[in-house]
């Protein structure tokens, strides 16, 4: 029975630790994937797919570019990169990358390869904030999730500052990163193989060391305690944008069906 409840606590572990590594991350990407979709929609339906395409360019790039930085700490190597190149099919850009399928290293970077737009999309978007923004308090650490996350709103829409023109190239920059803040499907088989040596990994060393201190607990919670510094900016930034784009794609909808009634 001592087996038994240890093999218990080792799975709980490591659920623990990869809901607090990748968890939030990843929940973010996949609501970005039904926002991106109805901006694109509302474009497309108003403007069409090019002015889509080119608005956005510089959250097409932070895309790529995420994808690749994370081929040179993992030992893939890059065979060909375009940032932006808009084709037929389409593909915007796309990075494509070789390794050794012997290598555990290279095989556990296939999982931070395909979803490197996530991480460095974020790491993007907290970054153009602080900068753009005169947003006091960017640190809610301790703060409830929700009361953060409306205090940030506030401070955003209600400042003296707001509507200048840092603010509207917060918005611009803020709607084309965010909008790419996406998995396509290659990138989700990409990703798919390197997270089941994730989890195999956190099963192993939890198995083999979770007994000492209960760590895999205490390391979750102190991961927790780091992303709760920035994460309800994160995400007050997201959901302006899920909401903008659902007005839009309403807008869109309602221009669209008042023409073919005309």
């Amino acid at each position: 029975m001592v087996v038994f409840y240890y093999l218990r606590d080792v799975i709980v572990w490591s659920w623990q630790l990869l809901w607090a590594l990748l968890g939030p991350f990843l929940l973010t990407a996949f609501l970005m994937q039904w926002f991106s979709n109805l901006l694109r929609s509302g474009f497309m339906k108003l403007f069409g797919l090019p002015a889509f395409v080119f608005i956005l360019a510089p959250g097409v790039m932070i895309h790529e570019l995420g994808h690749a930085l994370f081929c040179f700490p993992f030992g893939h190597r890059i065979v060909e990169m375009k940032l932006f190149s808009p084709q037929a099919d389409g593909t915007l850009g796309w990075v494509n990358h070789a390794y050794n399928p012997n290598s555990f290293r290279a095989l556990i970077g296939n999982f931070f390869i395909g979803t490197g737009p996530v991480w460095l999309g974020l790491a993007a978007l907290y970054s153009i904030t602080r900068w753009l923004l005169p947003v006091e308090n960017f640190d809610m650490q301790g703060l409830p999730l929700y009361e953060a996350s409306t205090g940030f709103l506030k401070e955003v829409v209600l400042s003296k500052d707001a509507f200048g023109w840092r603010w509207f190239l917060w918005v611009y920059l803020a709607f084309a990163i965010g909008a790419n803040i996406t998995l396509s499907a290659p990138d989700i088989d990409g990703a798919c193989f390197g997270f089941g040596v994730i989890v195999t990994c956190l099963l192993v060393v939890c198995l083999v060391s979770g007994w000492y201190h209960s760590w895999p607990s205490q390391a979750a919670q102190a991961i927790h305690q780091f992303t709760d510094s920035f994460f309800p900016m994160v995400l007050t930034v997201l959901a302006i944008i899920g909401v903008a784009s659902f007005c839009f794609w309403c807008c869109a909808s309602l221009l669209v069906t008042l023409k073919r009634r005309a």
